[in-house]
This record gives structure tokens, sequence and C-alpha cells, in this order.
């Protein structure tokens, strides 16, 4: 009877190893299929990669460096650019230029949708016509005061009241109807969600604009994010590192958190960007416990070894406007700035004026004459055009 039994257990004992094995085998042979596949992945990526860095290295100068600028446009007909290659170059070139990308001011809201998208595809017309490479448009849409489109797209509330009356699901849906809207009108990004957490040494500046505490702040603004990325509009998280209720158009803020404190006010940007937002913007704020006496706009400590390296975000980051009077009343006019900002590491250069070139033109001679100073100026092109590929803006079969 034991005898039975052990052989019993025995033929049991092979058939599990047998089955085991032919698992195994299975399981190999995905492995290796899968391996395959991802290393196909990788290749194609690094395809891509090479060619767009290839590509960037071709385009002239003048072209990168209008990239890098983000600026306003003139009322809210038919397009035209103010700036030309000979601006930029000091030559009698007049070819036109364009900028990387346009905001839309209240000024540049027309009455009614048709007119919108009449002026909007002006604009892609222009540039179809002169060869340039289209922009990214953009508008602050963030609710509340802060609705540029209130004419135009569904009343859009404070994120304040969106953290008081909405849940999770019924935010998501508010938003994804607010990015439809615009998808409709073709703007490609929104410059919101505000994630800064309110606090009493910024809530006066903030104005309902905060989803509150740090809790709040995630969890809407996660929802915010997904809402529009997901409907094909790009979020743009700001102001990292924080404001103070020092307006930054006027004056300039100084954050005095401890650095204890102050990594935990940006804990909101810190998890918030794993949700891979197109882009995040720069406050002119100080900070005295990090990089002390620089803006942050300014800071490669804030923007290159917090943002890339610690963070590990590798998408677009904004300066905020280098005509606010945080700059320009405390010894970086716009020229200065621009400089200070592509050392930073900043992508794109705000500056609220239908002109980049006086700018430009400081980028263009520091390029010419500084080859890590150009390589950076590539690097943020190069991202900047990543971006417009995945926006529809540019098609990757002409960088091949």
């Amino acid at each position: 009877m034991r005898a039975k039994s052990f052989i019993a257990a025995g033929l049991f004992l092979i058939l599990l190893t047998s089955c085991t094995d032919k698992q195994t085998k299975k399981e190999i042979k995905g492995h290796a299929a899968a391996s395959e596949i991802q290393t196909y992945i990788n290749q194609i990526k690094k395809t891509r990669e090479e060619a767009l860095e290839s590509y960037v290295k071709q385009m002239p100068l003048e072209q990168k460096i209008a990239q890098l600028f983000i600026e306003n446009l003139e009322g809210c007909t038919k397009f035209r650019s103010y700036e030309t290659v000979g601006a930029m170059t000091g030559s009698k070139d007049e070819r036109p230029l364009i900028a990387g990308g346009y905001i839309f001011f209240s000024y540049n809201i027309a009455d009614s949708r048709e007119q919108m998208q009449d002026y909007i595809a002006s604009i892609r017309e222009y540039c179809d016509t002169y060869e340039n490479i289209q922009p990214y448009l953009c508008v602050d849409q963030e609710g509340g005061w802060v609705s540029r489109l209130k004419k135009l797209n569904p009343k859009l509330p404070s994120n304040e009241q969106v953290a008081q009356d909405y849940d999770v699901s019924a935010t998501y849906q508010l938003y994804g109807e607010q990015a439809a809207g615009m998808k409709e009108l073709d703007f490609d990004m929104n410059l919101a969600p505000v994630v800064e957490v309110c606090t009493d040494d910024n809530k006066d500046f903030l104005d309902g604009r905060s989803f509150g505490e740090l809790g709040k702040v995630i969890t809407y603004g996660r929802a915010c994010i997904n809402a529009y990325e997901n409907n094909g509009i790009a979020t743009v998280l700001k102001h990292f590192p924080g404001n103070t209720n020092t307006d930054p158009h006027t004056g300039l803020p100084e954050i005095t958190l401890s650095e204890a404190e102050l990594k935990s006010s940006i804990e909101s940007f810190r998890q918030l960007v794993d949700y891979n937002p197109a882009a995040l913007l720069m406050s002119h704020a100080r900070t005295t416990a990090i990089d002390e006496g620089v803006p942050a706009c300014l800071s490669k400590v804030w923007v290159s070894d917090i943002l890339r390296e610690q963070y590990g975000y590798q998408r677009l980051i904004f300066s905020d406007d280098i005509f606010m009077g945080a700059l320009a009343d405390n010894g970086y006019p716009p020229e200065t700035a621009a400089i200070r900002a592509v050392e930073a590491g900043i992508d794109c250069i705000m500056i609220s004026e239908k002109r980049f070139a006086k700018a430009g033109k400081v980028l263009y001679q520091r390029a010419l004459q500084d080859q890590a100073f150009a390589l950076k100026i590539d690097s943020a092109v190069t991202r900047i055009l990543k971006y417009k590929i995945k926006a529809g803006l540019l098609d990757e079969a002409e960088i091949r």
C-alpha cells in the first residue's frame, strides 16, 4: 500500500515537473518576444530622436531663437508677423519670423466662435504661406475671473469653487468640456491649472485661483490635467515654486520659508509632474532658502537641478512674462532676462509684446560666440518641436 502511494506520488511529481517545464519554456518564449518588441521600439525611438536632433542642428539660428519665444498678438481679425529675419540677424532680409507660440489676451478674443476660428485660421495660413513651423496657440483659461474665453466657452468656475462644489468625476467632465471647446477653436494649450497650495502668504494674490490645501490641489489638479490632455489640449502647471501676496506684475515676490517649509509647499508640483503635463511655468519669486537672490525663472538651481534632475521632468518649462515689473524693475531688463533664462534651462520665454527680436538678437549674438549657449538653445528647440510633433503642429515626416 505504501509502495503504491510512493509510486503515485512520484508520477504526480513527474507530471508536475513536466507541466512546469512546458510553462517555463512558453514564458521564456514570451519574454524573448517581448524583449525583441521592446528593442524594436527603442530603436525606432532612437532613430526619431536622432532625426529630430539633426533637423534642429540644420535649422537657421534665427529660426531656432524664434521658437524660444511666446509672445502676444494684435487684434482678433487677421494675423501678420511683426518680426523679420533681418531684425534678428542685422541684415536686410525681410522674410517674416514666427514665434514658437502665441498667447491670446482678452483683446485677441473675437465676439463669436466663427470669428475666432477665422482669426486662428489666418495664423495657420500665414505660417503655411511663408513656410514657417506652426506656432502653438495658448490662452489663460483657468476659470473664475481668469477666463479669457468667457464669451465663447461655457462658464468655468474658479479652482476654489471647483474644489468646493464638484467631485472628481464632475471635475473631469467640466474640464473635458472646456478642452473640447478650445480644440474646436483650434487652440493647442491652456496656461492652466494653477497648482500652488493656498496659504496666508499667497491667498490675496491667488484670489480663488488655487484648489486649496495640498490634498485638494493634487486631487483636482490631476483631474484637470487628465481632462485637458486626454482631449488634445496641453496643460501648463503654474507658478513654480510659488508666489506671495506681492503681485509680480509690479513687484518681486520674496518667499522667506525655511528649506523644509519650502519643499513641503511645492509638494503639489513634485507629485503632479508625474501626470505628464505638457509644460510647467516658473514664477518670478525669489526664495531665501534655495538660490537666494535669484528669481526662480532665471535660476539654474530651480529649473535644471530641481525640476529636471530631482523631479525628472523632461517636458517644456516656461518663464513667466519677462516684461513684468518683478524682473524689469529689479535689475533684469528683458534682454538680460532672456539670456539668464536660457542659461537656467528655460525652453519658452514669455514676452508680453508683439515683437521679440530685440531680446532675440541678444540671444543670437551670444549663440554665435558661445558654443555651450548654442547647445542649450538646441536642447530647448528639440523639446519644443517634440511637443509640436505630438500636438500635430509639425509633421514628423518633414524632419526625416
